[in-house]
């Protein structure tokens, strides 16, 4: 059980490193607009889409993935606003 959470820990992490971090995102603008794109596009800026994916194609259970999926919705939904907010001083 320990050992699937920690497991859960480092797949949430490294879905919302890789759905936050700025240059892959200048990256993904700088695509064209064709479906190929556009798909890689909404994977890499969907938190719950890629901690799906990444879990689903790391250990094969699909339970656990929808687990880190169910999570990351979660974030994006309460946590997420905050981060994205703009702050003007």
């Amino acid at each position: 059980m320990e050992m699937m959470i920690i497991l859960g820990v480092k797949f949430f992490f490294f879905s919302w490193l890789l759905t936050r971090f700025q240059p892959i995102q200048m990256l993904l603008e700088a695509l064209p607009g064709n479906l190929i794109c556009n798909v890689f596009k909404l994977l890499f800026t969907c938190l719950m889409c890629m901690s799906f994916w990444t879990t689903l194609i790391y250990t094969g259970d699909f339970m656990f993935a929808s687990v880190m999926a169910f999570i990351g919705f979660w974030y994006d939904k309460i946590i997420g606003f905050y981060e994205n907010r703009v702050r003007l001083k």
